[in-house]
């Protein structure tokens, strides 16, 4: 017989495992996981084993059982104790004295009888336990949910669990999708894929439209989160390659399309405009189309406002004679949601931290002279209510006795003269009413140092106001809600904004703050976020036309004069422009790529070789800066794993990976962090905040021993302004990785003075990924390409338009003449905030939330 006892559920990764710093791990690494018993726990609810217990438990349960089974035919003879004559000469025998005595031993009968009720729970963990009361469940769940096992046991009750189980032998189909599981379970956050079916032989058994629909489901959810549609129209979806590898497990035919979408539109896991399927009607995933709504529903109220910032003069020499600078200016001051739009350098930033300055300057000046005013009044009132005082007590010849109030020769109290400046410091309105936000925190920080002010992620800003709530509702706190003042939104970076987390930012500003104003920066000529949705640029073309839009032209850095113009006329199409003077900052390299034995292109050696002579100087026309002033760019992990594998080797003298496959970090090593944390440091003995996408440099690695023999290993990071001691434990968490290169998506929000983009492959690539990527330079770009690739990058490719529906929704609605509280029939429990998965984070979407609160976050991110 074996003992499983604790052994079901996996213990919590630790942090000095040989895979933990492993570059391929995801967050979702720990839920991978899964215990090599698992087999012989399935032959265990199956009946082949037989679990045992402890033996001291085994001979209490033994014990009671005999208890049970004994025959009381008789009574024990008294004669036969010690005590018996005492007893007897002292206690009469009567029923009073028997009914008191059951009464004082009630108490103690029942905490017995509880205690004992505990003793089958001993041997088993809670979740264990759960896991033997739905064998059936248990055998598969491995396979259905595998990222998601160890929570579903432990958060989940075992009433649900087995509501969970019976679903899976009777309609087994209703677990394939996110909305049932969080309607009928209270389950947010997963779902079974189709693959997980598949490996579990459930396909096969389902009826054909059930099964139909699955494969739909699949297909939708795939096209929308690779391609970032918010919609796809029908003919798009019934093309049959989305239903062959790679996007399915094998190939399948979709047989009943009208009987599979109505099946889907009744349990609300996709929805059609329109009743008829037709080919041109769009379908949609409704939590997606939700998003859109709330994002058009809050700007069109917030059109109707008053603009924060109004009723000042704009100083016109502030921008010096730059038109549209002035224009942004003035258009902040008049309208409520502004569009800023422009390349790197052309001041965006600069107007907005101009106008803000000077209109906290002004509001400050006018709640200032209000408490003054008010502090008068109070003054005056306790002088007029004394002397009415003092006149009822005294008589009008008499003489008064000297008090605070009615001789201004006494100074008033120290502590009570205070209090008033105290709450105004306590709080600032005017600080309090303006948010600086950006979507990274890289992006966040940067926009903080420039204007400033204390800026936030927008996921920094959702999880404070999840923390914030459950702390209400727990009765922890009373206090409000740390943005409850805010009337002004900034958001840098728009460009890299989804429609998800804004339309979660502005519901919860919209009911539980003051906001009437929005002002977002970006360059709509960006890529947009990887998720779904084109929010930046469906924003900027619907409020062009009201005049809430403005494009900056004029380029204010001289070094960088020449990408400036290069990156207008890649969007225009047109290649870039390479002279032959090194000084003018925009440099190309060129190489030809060779032809592989399947007759495509290969450009990896030609790579790997200009890199190497680019680290060596053995370039005669460009001479690379330092790592601090220089990063390499690729649009490709795998270009970027090859040259920080060359850069390491140059510098350090090292591989980026040891012998056993664990990332090698050593002295001079250039890092980034990859997860917003917070980390000790050793140095000053306080917290810091180590944001998404920051970068440092190792200075030095530091090895202590604690008074119990315990080793510890810290490491000195360098960003440029301060160097912070940090345990690498906590590195480890926050995804510490090499970062001489770094991706498009990844470096975007980001600049530096000198730029290396490799260009690579241009099968997946187009305009605006080669914009983005030479307008990351500040005062240098080089190109590493192949000019043919180059050629079919900027000029051939089109650019991949995503389908979206916020600049359609967003256009008719601000034309019409006040704005509809009803939310669309189609996406009704979608709209509103309550109904957001961002707000129910229970069940296994509550880890997140609760890792957050523990670690003083508020996502990855949720900075104080």
């Amino acid at each position: 017989m074996v003992n499983f006892r604790g052994f079901f559920l996996p213990k919590e990764k630790n942090s000095n495992d040989d895979r933990a710093d492993s570059e391929g791990d995801s967050e979702s690494d720990n839920d991978d996981f899964e215990n090599p018993d698992y087999r012989d726990i399935i032959q265990i609810t199956s009946g082949i084993y037989q679990s045992y217990t402890p033996s001291k438990i085994r001979c209490v349960a033994e014990r009671l059982q005999e208890l049970e089974e004994t025959q009381w035919a008789s009574c024990f003879e008294g004669t036969s104790l010690r005590s018996w004559n005492y007893r007897r000469q002292s206690f009469e025998t009567n029923v009073v004295d028997l009914l008191g005595n059951l009464r004082n031993s009630r108490a103690a009968v029942k905490s017995t009888v509880k205690l004992l009720s505990r003793f089958g729970n001993v041997s088993l963990p809670p979740p264990t336990g759960k896991a033997f009361m739905v064998p059936e469940l248990t055998k598969v769940v491995h396979r259905l949910l595998p990222r998601h096992v160890n929570t579903l046991f432990s958060s989940t009750s075992l009433k649900v669990l087995q509501n969970i189980q019976q679903a899976l032998q009777s309609e087994p189909w209703i677990l394939g999708y996110q909305t049932v599981l969080q309607e009928k379970f209270g389950i947010s956050g997963c779902e079974v894929k189709l693959s997980a079916y598949m490996n579990c032989d459930l396909l096969d058994s389902m009826p054909v439209v059930k099964r139909d629909a699955l494969y739909i489901y699949n297909a939708l959810c795939k096209l929308i989160h690779k391609y970032g549609h918010t919609f796809v129209p029908l003919w798009q979806l019934k093309r049959g390659n989305w239903y062959n590898a790679p996007f399915t497990p094998g190939a399948y035919r979709v047989t009943n399309w009208e009987e599979s979408l109505t099946y889907l539109r009744e349990i609300n896991a996709v929805k059609t405009a329109g009743g008829a399927f037709n080919n041109g009607c769009p379908v949609f995933l409704p939590h997606i189309r939700g998003y859109e709504q709330t994002i058009v529903r809050g700007i069109c109220k917030i059109m109707k406002k008053r603009p924060w910032v109004s009723g000042m003069e704009i100083d016109e020499k502030a921008f010096g004679g730059d038109e549209d600078q002035v224009k942004a200016a003035h258009l902040m001051t008049t309208s409520p949601v502004v569009v800023l739009s422009g390349r790197g350098g052309c001041g965006k930033t600069h107007v907005v931290s101009t106008v803000l300055s000077k209109a906290l300057e002004l509001k400050r000046s006018q709640v200032s002279e209000e408490q003054c005013n008010m502090k008068h009044e109070c003054t005056t009132t306790e002088i007029s209510q004394s002397y009415s005082d003092d006149s009822q007590t005294f008589p009008q010849d008499s003489p008064r006795p000297l008090t605070a109030s009615s001789c201004s020769s006494v100074p008033e109290s120290p502590q009570k003269k205070n209090n008033f400046s105290q709450d105004v410091e306590m709080t600032d309105p005017c600080g309090d009413a303006v948010l600086l936000t950006a979507p990274t925190g890289r992006a966040a920080s940067i926009l903080g140092k420039r204007t400033g002010l204390q800026s936030y992620t927008l996921h920094s800003v959702i999880f404070s106001y999840l923390r914030w709530l459950k702390e209400v509702k727990n009765g922890e706190n009373h206090s409000a809600w740390k943005f409850s003042e805010v009337k002004l939104l900034v958001c840098d970076e728009s460009s890299l904004i989804s429609v998800k987390p804004f339309s979660t930012l502005i519901n919860i500003l919209m009911k539980k703050a003051s906001l009437q104003q929005i002002i977002l920066l970006g360059d709509k000529n960006q890529l947009p976020s990887i998720e779904p949705g084109n929010f930046l640029s469906d924003v900027y073309h619907a409020l062009e036309s009201h005049g809430c839009s403005i494009i900056l032209r004029t380029n204010h850095r001289a070094e960088s004069e020449l990408i400036v113009d290069n990156a207008k006329r890649i969007s225009h199409r047109e290649l870039p422009l390479f002279p032959h003077d090194p000084k003018r900052g925009f440099l190309s390299i060129c190489y030809e790529s060779r032809q592989t034995s399947d007759g495509n292109a290969s450009d990896d050696m030609a790579v790997t070789q200009v890199v190497r002579d680019l680290l060596a100087n053995k370039i005669s026309t460009v001479m690379l800066p330092d790592p601090q002033q220089s990063q390499f760019i690729a649009f490709r992990r795998r270009d970027c794993l090859n040259i920080n594998e060359l850069c390491a080797q140059h510098y350090n003298q090292h591989s980026i990976k040891d012998s056993k496959g664990k990332l090698d970090f050593q002295i001079g090593d250039k890092v980034c962090v990859r997860k917003n944390i917070v980390c000790f440091d050793a140095y000053t003995e306080e917290e810091v905040k180590f944001c998404n996408g920051e970068i440092f440099f190792i200075k030095e690695v530091v090895e202590e021993e604690d008074n119990r023999n315990k080793k510890t290993t810290y490491f000195a990071l360098d960003d440029g302004e301060k160097i912070v001691k940090v345990d690498m434990k906590m590195l480890k968490k926050a995804k510490l990785s090499h970062a001489w290169a770094r991706t498009i998506h990844t470096y975007q929000g980001s600049e530096i003075d000198t730029v290396v983009y490799v260009l690579g492959s241009p099968i997946y690539q187009d305009w605006q990924h080669v914009y983005t990527a030479v307008t990351r330079g500040v005062r240098q770009v080089i190109v590493v390409n192949d000019p043919n690739h180059l050629k079919k990058a900027v000029t051939v490719n089109e650019p991949f338009q995503r389908k979206t529906k916020l600049r359609e929704f967003l256009v008719k609605d601000l034309e019409l003449p006040c704005v509809s509280e009803e939310s669309d029939p189609e996406t009704d429990s979608t709209n509103c905030a309550e109904n957001d998965d961002v707000f129910h984070s229970q069940s296994l979407g509550q880890r997140m939330l609760s890792f957050c609160i523990s670690s003083s976050q508020y996502h990855p991110n949720c900075w104080e």
